[in-house]
C-alpha cells in the first residue's frame, strides 16, 4: 500500500512538472526555460534567481516581448540558444529599472530590439547590469539598447543600429554590417571594440573614451563626436555616395596616438580638440584639417590634399613639432592667426 501511495505521489509530481509551460527547477537551483506547446509570450521572470534556456525560443506574433525580466537579482543564461522573432518587431529581452541583472551566452535575432535594458538612475556605471557573450542580429531598430550597463564580448550584426548605449562600459565588442550606426554611445567607455562595414558612422560618440578601438569600411565617418581617443585606428571609411567621409571627425576632446589611412576624405578633422602623436597617411582629402585645435608630434604623409591645414582664415590653432611630407596638396596650409613652429 505504501509503495502504491509513493508511486501515486511521484506520478502526481511528474504530471505537475509536465504541465508547467516553460520553467522547471533544476537540481543545481537553476530555473530551466524551454518552449513547449503551452508556452505563451512574454515569458515573465518576476522572481530573483538563476535562469537557463534549454531550448531555442521562437516568437511568431508581431510586437511581442519574448522574455521580460520584472525583478532585481536575475541571471539569465541563454546557454548557447537563440531567441528568434519572425516579425522584425517586439523585443527579445526587455528589462526596465531593475538591478543586478546578467544576460549572457546566446543569440537574439529578428526583433525590433534585441536587448532593451533601461534604467533611469546612475549607480556607478554598471550597477550589476551585465550583458556578456550575446550576439544580436537582424533586429529592425537596435541590436542592443542599454543604460548603465557593462557589455562584454558582444557582437551586433545586420541590425539597423548595432548598439546604442548610455553611461555604459563596453569591452571587446563588435558592430559589423549594420545598416545605420555601428555603435552609438554617450557618457561611456569603449575598449577593444570594432565597427566594420556599417551603413553610416562606425562609432558615433559623445563624451566617451575609446581605447584600442578600430573602425573600418563604414560608409560615412569612422569615428565621429567628442571625448577622448587613445590608440584607435580608422581606415577605409567612405564610399562613392559619401565622399566627405573622414577617418576621425572630432569636435572637442583629445586624439592621442591614433592611426588613420585610406579614408575617402580627411584623415582627421579636429575642431577645438587636441591631436597628439598621430599617424595620418594616404587619405583621399587632407591629412589633418584643424580649427582652433592643438596639433602636436604627428606624422602626416601621402595624403591627396594638404598634409596639415587650417580650416579657415580665422583659425587659431597651435601646430608644432609635426612632420608632414609627400602630400599632394602641399605639406602645410596655415591661416594668418595660426601659431606654428618647429614643423618639418
Amino acid at each position: 500500500m505504501k509503495r502504491m501511495r509513493r508511486m501515486g505521489f511521484l506520478a502526481l509530481i511528474m504530471l505537475i512538472l509536465a504541465s508547467m509551460p516553460f520553467a522547471v527547477y533544476a537540481a543545481d537551483g537553476q530555473i530551466k526555460i524551454a518552449q513547449t506547446s503551452n508556452t505563451s509570450f512574454p515569458i515573465i521572470i518576476d522572481q530573483p534567481g538563476s535562469y537557463v534556456l534549454t531550448s531555442n525560443l521562437k516568437v511568431e506574433t508581431s510586437g511581442t516581448i519574448a522574455i521580460k525580466i520584472d525583478t532585481d537579482n536575475v541571471v539569465l543564461d541563454l546557454n548557447g540558444h537563440t531567441i528568434q522573432c519572425t516579425r522584425s518587431s517586439g523585443t527579445g529581452i526587455s528589462v526596465s529599472g531593475k538591478y543586478n541583472i546578467s544576460i549572457k551566452n546566446g543569440t537574439i535575432s529578428g526583433f525590433g530590439n534585441g536587448v532593451y535594458l533601461y534604467t533611469y538612475t546612475n549607480d556607478d556605471l554598471g550597477g550589476g547590469r551585465l550583458i556578456e557573450n550575446i550576439h544580436v542580429r537582424l533586429n529592425g531598430i537596435y541590436g542592443i539598447l542599454a543604460y548603465y550597463t557593462t557589455i562584454i564580448n558582444c557582437s551586433a550584426e545586420r541590425n539597423t543600429t548595432g548598439m546604442q548605449v548610455h553611461y555604459s562600459n563596453l569591452k571587446n565588442c563588435s558592430a559589423n554590417h549594420n545598416s545605420g550606426f555601428g555603435i552609438k554611445a554617450d557618457y561611456s567607455s569603449l575598449t577593444n571594440c570594432t565597427a566594420t562595414g556599417n551603413g553610416n558612422i562606425g562609432f558615433n560618440v559623445s563624451l566617451c573614451s575609446l581605447t584600442n578601438c578600430t573602425s573600418s569600411h563604414n560608409k560615412l565617418h569612422g569615428i565621429y563626436g567628442w571625448g577622448s581617443l587613445l590608440n584607435c585606428t580608422s581606415t577605409h571609411n567612405g564610399d562613392d555616395t559619401h565622399t566627405i567621409a573622414r577617418g576621425i571627425y572630432f569636435a572637442g576632446g583629445t586624439i592621442t596616438s591614433c592611426f588613420t589611412t585610406r579614408n575617402k576624405s580627411d584623415g582627421i578633422y579636429a575642431s577645438g580638440a587636441t591631436v597628439v602623436n598621430c599617424v595620418v597617411r594616404e587619405n583621399g582629402g587632407d591629412g589633418i584639417e584643424t580649427l582652433n585645435s592643438l596639433i602636436k608630434g604627428c606624422n602626416v604623409r601621402g595624403n591627396s590634399g594638404v598634409g596639415i591645414k587650417s580650416s579657415n582664415s580665422t583659425d587659431d590653432s597651435y601646430i608644432y613639432g609635426n612632420r608632414s611630407y609627400a602630400n599632394g596638396g602641399g605639406d602645410y596650409g596655415f591661416s594668418t592667426n595660426c601659431k606654428h613652429f618647429n614643423n618639418f
